[in-house]
């Protein structure tokens, strides 16, 4: 008589997904634990196949996702690197396989054909998209193929409001950063956009002109200024604008890359956060931790939006239904960037 998993189980003293899990070498099992079911069912001469069990569900066990193309030499790479972090960890603890695509921006044929190819492939059980160039017809095409999918982050460019859309709330963000400083006594409040992209960091300038006009402060247009989104340019920034930080009060920078820039170049020119001015990033970035001074910063909660957004699609796979919020709300991380002013 055959061995079943069962048997290997009961023989174990485990259960059967934990056989299976282990002879599919999941990461959620020790190795020890693996190595032992393992050894069990090779004296028992229990044969497994992995791809017969998976064509019988008609799952593959693998959850992709799409960044953008050549995602690891954008300027905001450090966000994608948090992106992946959190895909391969979330992922990974469902028992999945984590699959990084990314999609090619010069040929608009070539796009779709590669869309078309991930959408229909049945290599995946579901896909993740967080690439800001996903055009409408791309949006179509995944909704013919039937593959459970996600649009994060980027919000895809299409008309229709999108019940699979997973979003940080950047409107709110934006107002929880100027508010804490108006709390804290500030009035002449700059804040500090990006040049490239439009709709997040549209909506953290709107966030903070809500605030001002919330708290009865003016809402200054020559206030509001665009630069890139590296270190260096937050440091070219201080030097060409060095008069306008000896007549304001705070700065909230809306992404944290060039406001540390922007800290170093001012102490280099006697201007010292928090002494003489309060500053407030965005992002949360890791990175903060190596600069002597912490700067208070809004978490995304990344980690979140990726676990909710996975979580969606478990239901979608195994066709259940939670309810699970999309639209992520960021947090202040107070640290030493802001004093208050009496």
């Amino acid at each position: 008589m055959a061995v079943t998993i069962h048997d290997i189980a009961r023989i174990a003293g485990v259960n059967s997904s934990t056989v299976s899990r282990s002879l599919n070498d999941s990461p959620l099992i020790s190795e020890k634990t693996k190595n032992r079911i393992k050894e069990i069912a090779k004296d028992h001469n229990f044969q497994f196949n992995s791809n017969a069990q998976r064509l019988r569900k008609n799952k593959t066990d693998k959850i992709g996702i799409i960044l953008p193309y050549k995602f690891y030499q954008k300027r905001t790479t450090q966000f994608f690197d948090i992106v992946q972090k959190y895909f391969f960890e979330k992922v990974h603890q469902i028992g999945y396989s984590a699959i990084i695509e990314s999609i090619r921006i010069e040929e608009k044929s070539a796009r779709l054909n590669q869309i078309f190819s991930l959408a229909n492939s049945k290599e995946l059980d579901a896909l993740i998209i967080a690439d800001y160039y996903i055009t409408a017809e791309e949006v179509e095409i995944l909704k013919k193929s039937q593959i459970p999918h996600v649009f994060l982050y980027y919000q895809p460019k299409v008309a229709d409001q999108l019940d699979n859309y997973f979003q940080c709330n950047n409107f709110l963000g934006g107002y929880l950063a100027t508010e804490y400083l108006i709390k804290n006594g500030h009035k002449k409040i700059i804040t500090i956009t990006i040049n490239d992209y439009k709709y997040e960091f549209e909506q953290r300038t709107a966030g903070y002109k809500k605030a001002l006009n919330d708290y009865g402060l003016s809402i200054n247009e020559d206030f509001i200024f665009k630069i890139d989104i590296t270190f260096d340019s937050g440091k070219k920034f201080v030097t060409e604008h060095l008069k306008l930080f000896q007549s304001i009060d705070a700065l909230f920078v809306q992404t944290d890359t060039p406001l540390l820039g922007m800290v170093q170049e001012l102490e280099r020119n006697s201007i010292v956060i928090p002494r003489d001015l309060s500053a407030v990033g965005y992002d949360n970035q890791e990175i903060n931790q190596l600069f002597p001074l912490r700067i208070s910063s809004v978490d995304q909660k990344i980690e979140l939006l990726l676990h909710n957004a996975i979580q969606y699609l478990l239901t979608k796979i195994n066709k259940t239904e939670i309810f699970i919020d999309k639209i992520i709300k960021p947090e202040l991380a107070v640290y030493d960037s802001v004093r208050q002013r009496i």
